[in-house]
């Protein structure tokens, strides 16, 4: 909605869609205007977003952006130890592409101290958590969430909100088949965001066939 805030009488000709939470502002043309004039800074960001935009759209390039957020969400029974365990494996494999943060509830909940994520049911918390994970993309380049739907359901759900790609962890001698619920909480990907399945398989079993 750049365009029609620069200029009057200009119609909107693309539609945005929220692939995460997000937050909105509403604004007027007015309103803009005087931001602008209190704070060039920011006209000269909008103007930078925009030259950014149709640079992309003259280069016929897609706007999805590479994998950067990567939740990990376990399928069946799994201890905290043995799921932290392979999340920690993973974490030093990404490490080798770049530098990657690993968050789990615990660590979330020991950043924010103040019940946030006892309160992920409420719009203030759940804004409060994601808005610090977006910060977080910014410092790294990749981030790793651990969801734990038994122990953490709203956590979890969040994990895979934001992923732009949802890794099931399940067990080689295990049924990969998802419960019903775990089948409800994939469907709250976002749009576009890709699906793998990570097997482990038994220390000295067999190569799978």
């Amino acid at each position: 909605g750049e365009g029609v805030l620069m200029r009057e009488g200009v119609r909107r000709d693309t539609t945005a869609v929220c692939v995460r939470d997000t937050e909105m502002v509403r604004m007027t043309r007015a309103a803009f205007q005087f931001i602008c004039a209190k704070s060039p800074q920011t006209a000269a960001r909008l103007l930078e977003s925009m030259a950014l935009k149709l640079r992309k759209i003259d280069a016929g390039r897609s706007s999805q952006h590479e994998m950067q957020t990567v939740a990990l969400v376990p399928s069946g029974g799994w201890s905290q130890n043995a799921l932290h365990k392979v999340s920690s494996e993973l974490r030093k494999k990404l490490q080798c592409l770049g530098s990657t943060l690993l968050v789990d509830a615990n660590a979330a909940s020991l950043h924010f101290g103040d019940g946030t994520m006892q309160n992920l049911h409420n719009r203030f918390y759940r804004s409060k958590l994601t808005s610090w994970l977006a910060l977080q993309e910014e410092e790294f380049r990749f981030i790793l969430l651990e969801g734990d739907p038994a122990r953490h359901p709203l956590w979890t759900e969040i994990c895979v909100s934001q992923a732009d790609c949802v890794m099931i962890l399940c067990r080689a001698n295990k049924s990969p088949e998802p419960s019903h619920a775990e089948r409800a909480l994939f469907e709250r990907r976002r749009e576009g965001a890709r699906m793998e399945l990570l097997m482990v398989h038994p220390r000295g079993g067999g190569m799978p066939s």
